[in-house]
């Protein structure tokens, strides 16, 4: 199932970009954005990064377990939380919501410059 999540579905991470299978590339840079903080180097070039400020990390649900929200053409939405020894993916609709929610805020910080 990861390996489909990551090959197929349209993907957003937070500061971890491709925390899951990052041997999977290229990932396409109209379904995968990853927002990271401004200072964060990333030397990927088959995503859409986002930059968010630092103060970005006070929105609730990023200071421990960052999300991925992974959503497929003709399936469900699924959040993964990674933890340092598990994950956890939920189709939970609290789940769903609050991270729609968190893109949304982020979305609005966000540098708008779409680099590649």
């Amino acid at each position: 199932m990861i390996t489909i999540l990551c090959r197929v579905s349209e993907r957003i991470d937070i500061y971890a970009p491709m925390g899951i299978n990052p041997a999977l590339t290229p990932l396409g840079a109209d379904r995968c954005t990853a927002y990271v903080l401004e200072s964060t180097t990333i030397d990927r070039t088959d995503i859409t990064l986002r930059t968010i400020p630092h103060n970005a990390g006070y929105f609730p649900g990023l200071e421990h377990h960052p999300p991925t929200r992974f959503t497929l053409n003709d399936g469900p939405a699924v959040v993964h939380y990674a933890y340092p020894h598990a994950a956890h993916f939920t189709e939970e609709p609290d789940h769903l919501l609050a991270t729609y929610t968190l893109f949304e805020q982020l979305d609005q910080l966000a540098d708008t410059t779409r680099r590649r």
